[in-house]
């Protein structure tokens, strides 16, 4: 199946106090239907709209564009919400790359996951196989790069992390690590287990455990020029990979074979 996407815009946020006198068509936008009978392979499925993505580096992305339309078809994460027609059950949590939610200490500064086996690497943008990477098992290694490979500009999903590790140095960090806003450690005990560790109790591990591996044999030498550079290199961890990526135009995912 291939998948274009002509870019996405997030939506203006709406009131939470229900109105009983929306109509039908505004209902139907927030309450999930199956058409078209059960899904089959093949086919194309478009999407259109007035906005692309900010990034396509997962480590950088946080526009809804990225998270709705590219993030589920192109990574796996440690944790993702559950897909279902279901609006009750899609606020639900489940492991994703891992086999379920992590397993925390008793004072809540450190959160374990264990990783499933067998899930791999794709192509990289373009269809490009990556010696090395395509194919190869994703490992704990390749979380533990993405949560602290160094970034140019953290994206307003930092913004909390920003202000706490402003307040403790008096500043509010620029190009830094991870590593350097709250987390203590993000830690492997093998290639199927990943840690994370804080110098305080974590308030939603879970929930921001929603994070892309990046193979750091083959995106550190991307990420050591700056400026997203990885963005024109990504390596797909999910179903789908890039084939083709114009910013602000068009974006065009095909199956991933790996």
């Amino acid at each position: 199946m291939r998948v274009a996407l002509m870019a996405a815009a997030c939506g203006p946020s709406g009131d939470s106090v229900p109105n009983e006198n929306v109509n039908a068509d505004a209902r139907g936008e927030t309450q999930s239907q199956v058409l078209g009978g059960e899904p089959r392979s093949g086919g194309v499925m478009r999407f259109a709209s007035v906005e692309g993505p900010d990034y396509m580096d997962p480590g950088a992305a946080y526009s809804a564009t990225y998270f709705s339309y590219i993030a589920r078809g192109v990574t796996r994460t440690l944790t993702t919400y559950k897909a279902s027609t279901d609006l009750g059950e899609q606020a639900e949590l489940v492991g994703d790359l891992a086999t379920g939610l992590g397993k925390h200490n008793a004072a809540g500064t450190k959160w374990t996951y264990t990783l499933k086996e067998g899930i791999k690497f794709g192509l990289a943008l373009g269809g490009e196989k990556v010696p090395g990477v395509t194919g190869e098992p994703i490992t704990s290694a390749d979380l533990k790069y993405a949560l602290r490979t160094p970034v140019h500009v953290l994206g307003r999903r930092s913004v909390p992390l920003l202000l706490r590790a402003g307040r403790r140095s008096g500043r509010i960090p620029g190009r830094q690590s991870r590593r350097h806003l709250g987390h203590r450690d993000s830690g492997r005990q093998d290639d199927h287990v990943q840690s994370h560790g804080a110098h305080r109790r974590l308030g939603l591990p879970d929930g921001d455990a929603g994070r892309a591996p990046v193979p750091e044999s083959f995106a550190s030498q991307f990420d050591a020029k700056g400026d997203f550079a990885y963005d024109s290199h990504i390596v797909a961890s999910g179903p789908y990979y890039v084939e083709t990526y114009v910013p602000s135009e068009r974006i065009v995912m095909k199956r991933d074979p790996n």
